[in-house]
């Protein structure tokens, strides 16, 4: 769950990181990961957003990529070779609706 009224959902975990900025953008990345994955889930479902994640889109993407370039590890080049080598071998296809298996070894370089 990223959010609830109880402070439980890992939303929190990135609002309490504020003043650490790899921490912060780490939890950053995985909230908007998250919110993104369930964004695409609901809209292939053709069903109403839950408000936590209405304001979710494309561009969503690119803001995950902005808390990613914040963190020192992250390989940049990398990310964007699995994020075009996804795009381009497992975007879904209407004959098969849950797409094919990942082969990490497909998307190694």
């Amino acid at each position: 769950m990223l959010a609830n009224d109880n402070d439980t959902g890992l939303s929190i975990y990135s609002s309490l990181a504020y003043d650490r900025e790899i921490e912060y953008s780490a939890w950053g990345t995985i909230v908007y990961t998250i919110a993104y994955t369930a964004w695409q889930a609901f809209n292939f479902e053709e069903q109403g957003l839950p408000s936590i994640i209405e304001s979710v889109d494309e561009e969503t993407v690119a803001e995950i990529f902005e808390y990613l370039d914040k963190i020192p590890a992250f390989d940049r080049k990398y990310g964007l070779y699995i994020k075009n080598k996804l795009l381009e071998k497992f975007t879904y296809e209407p004959e098969n609706e849950f797409g094919i298996p990942i082969d990490r070894k497909q998307i190694d370089y």
